[in-house]
């Protein structure tokens, strides 16, 4: 339950809530931006007081746009349609990874991508193809790549939200995606990664192991040496070759690897190494140990 009162607005359009957002911070009223809500509800005993203002984004009408032709989606699409329906295999694959299905029919893509946990799935392809990502708010619109949005958190002006989130066309091909959890069930990620060819150079990003989304091309540079063809049993040096190649692809990362009641760092920096010889198996880098 929510422990304190609140005012709930619903703006039609992103000037009424750019203006909600406005009148209620020279109120002095603590205001925060709503889309699915389920991390708000989930965590409000421990959030009484953070605030005292929402303002729900999914009645506007450009958030709610869905245009797999033009691989755009607006931020108030829920991630079970963006895993049904976007077309795109590692978007698709990143959205059915979180939580259940009866969850992702609230969660939204903007409200996953701002999340206070550390997970924020959906940002790894993005990450991985670099996608675009539309912002508006006071100071106005801005459209750039993630990657000049983004460290470790999207890098947000006071009082701006997501509108919209495009990728290139590299997204249309499939790629490798893993997800390792402690429990089989329902359950948040010690590792998950997303791993593709992009005009011939192997990318890749990391959710769980760093307590943020981590996409790093020193690390991409150091996976993408080495030969390139399956292995049989009897080549256990080339397979062993690839096991340093990973460890050294996770070593070359910068970010600290995280621990808590969950996992220690070794055993994440584990799952992520094999991950990574996974995903090179998968994308082509090989080798990949196969039966005589």
């Amino acid at each position: 339950m929510i422990a304190n009162p609140i005012e709930f607005l619903q703006p039609d359009t992103i000037d009424e809530a750019i203006g909600a957002w406005q009148e209620a911070k020279s109120d002095g009223r603590r205001v925060w931006y709503f889309g699915g809500g389920t991390e708000l509800v989930t965590g409000a005993r421990e959030r009484a007081g953070e605030f005292d203002t929402l303002i729900d984004l999914k009645r506007i009408p450009e958030l709610s746009e869905f245009d797999p032709a033009a691989r755009r989606f607006g931020a108030a699409t829920r991630l079970s349609r963006l895993a049904d329906e976007c077309g795109l295999p590692l978007v698709a694959k990143a959205a059915a990874g979180v939580a259940d299905r009866t969850v992702r029919n609230s969660i939204t893509l903007g409200g996953n991508l701002c999340s206070r946990l550390p997970y924020r799935e959906t940002m790894l392809p993005l990450l991985l193809f670099d996608a675009t990502i539309t912002l508006v708010g006071p100071s106005g619109r801005r459209t750039d790549t993630v990657g000049s949005l983004y460290a470790k958190r999207l890098e947000l002006l006071p009082g701006e939200f997501v509108v919209s989130v495009e990728l290139p066309e590299a997204a249309t091909t499939d790629g490798f995606y893993q997800r390792r959890t402690r429990d089989p069930r329902v359950d948040y990620p010690l590792v998950t990664l997303c791993m593709a060819r992009v005009d011939g150079d192997l990318r890749f990003a990391v959710g769980g192991a760093f307590g943020y989304p981590v996409r790093c091309p020193e690390a991409e540079a150091v996976m993408s040496e080495g030969p390139r063809r399956n292995a049989t049993r009897r080549d256990r040096e080339l397979a062993e070759a690839v096991r340093v190649r990973a460890q050294a692809a996770c070593d070359a990362i910068p970010d600290r690897l995280w621990a808590d009641m969950r996992a220690s760092a070794e055993y994440r920096r584990e799952l992520l190494v094999l991950a990574l010889m996974d995903g090179l198996a998968h994308c082509g880098g090989l080798p990949h140990l196969e039966d005589e």
